[in-house]
């Protein structure tokens, strides 16, 4: 613990935590503490190892402050094809190997810390795998399946403590959350970050011996925010000037409209869900707009706009993939993630694989 945690912390205090743990957990991990590795191609992923969360655990809750508990895994085995790169060639060579599958549920707990309070129970199901060539003794391929899918259950359950256990974490080292949310999505980024920005203007201090300065400093946000909502009219304005002009809309309803505008920033409109521009009422149609095609497949598709790019992405590479081998190695690799796209997405995906004879619900069952 450093003098850091004396700071006010970002997360709530209550009788689960003091304001050490909170300010504790909400810290970054060190750059010293991450690890990488290769995830194919000139890619690369960066993550925490499992020693090094089971370590920040004993330094935030204390070694007999939490237990961990692994139910009973389960196995799959089937046999697959894989590169394997051997000395002395270029090129990697196509091999048949034994691959065993293992999930097994973890039990995270978080011991009580004062007589009133109880115990924090986190639970997720880890997945872990192992390989060995047909033939050979497997015992060594299923221990480190068993391992990797105890680890990953454990993993899933201290990333959601927060930033010291990996939350947030991309491939390239970095903890900011809406960052993280919108990779590679410069336009909802730039949205994300003027919605966080009013959200902390408007925010009430945490500080209730402060009443007066409260008063004070929401008084001089409400004037940003009015000039902020003029700025938001005005390019609302010259955005229209090419279009067919209307009538200027009452006050209740411009009301309105701000507040649906607001959470079309946040869930998208529906014009956007369906990738089309918002159509502004007695206008002509926007022209619909362009889906990125580049997502990080390797960040999470929180908005409906990053699932929509995150399929579109997985689309391309199906199509730029050289063999069927390929294709499905892609979607078994993006399975989890895929299979939580929401239903229309994921139906628009599978669609498309099975033009490329990709059964998705076959691989990612």
């Amino acid at each position: 613990m450093t003098d850091k945690t004396a700071e006010q912390p970002r997360y709530n205090v209550s009788i689960h935590n003091d304001a050490s743990i909170a300010a504790a957990v909400d810290r970054e991990v060190p750059k010293e503490l991450l690890s990488s590795r290769s995830a194919g191609g000139n890619n690369s992923v960066t993550y925490l190892k499992g020693d090094i969360s089971v370590d920040r655990l004993n330094e935030i809750f204390g070694p007999l402050g939490w237990s961990v508990a692994a139910g009973k895994p389960e196995m799959d085995k089937e046999n697959a094809m894989r590169l394997k790169w051997e000395k002395g060639n270029r090129t990697p060579k196509e091999v048949e190997m034994v691959v065993y599958s293992v999930m097994t549920q973890v039990t995270l707990t978080i011991k009580k810390r004062t007589p009133d309070g109880s115990d924090t129970v986190f639970v997720q199901t880890g997945i872990g795998y192992g390989e060995v060539e047909p033939g050979k003794y497997a015992k060594e391929a299923i221990g480190m399946a068993v391992k990797g899918a105890e680890t990953d259950g454990l993993k899933r359950c201290t990333t959601m403590l927060g930033k010291a256990f990996g939350m947030f974490l991309d491939q390239d080292g970095n903890q900011t959350d809406i960052e993280y949310a919108h990779k590679n999505n410069k336009a909802g980024l730039t949205k994300a970050k003027q919605i966080r920005s009013r959200a902390e203007r408007s925010a009430p201090q945490r500080d209730d011996r402060q009443d007066d300065e409260q008063r004070d400093e929401g008084q001089r946000q409400g004037g940003r925010q009015s000039s902020a909502r003029q700025q938001d009219r005005q390019q609302d304005n010259r955005q229209d000037s090419s279009e067919e002009r209307k009538p200027a809309p009452r006050r209740d309803e411009r009301g309105s409209g701000q507040s649906e505008r607001a959470r079309d920033e946040d869930n998208g409109s529906p014009d956007e869900r369906q990738g089309q521009e918002p159509a502004k009422k007695g206008t002509r149609p926007r022209p619909k707009s362009e889906i990125n095609e580049n997502f990080d497949l390797g960040s999470e598709p929180v908005t409906r706009s990053d699932q929509l790019a995150y399929g579109a992405t997985i689309v391309r590479r199906l199509s730029d993939a050289r063999d069927k081998r390929e294709r499905e190695e892609l979607i078994r690799d993006h399975r989890d993630t895929i299979t939580n796209l929401e239903g229309n997405i994921l139906t628009r995906l599978k669609e498309a694989a099975k033009q490329h004879d990709i059964d998705i619900d076959r691989i990612t069952g």
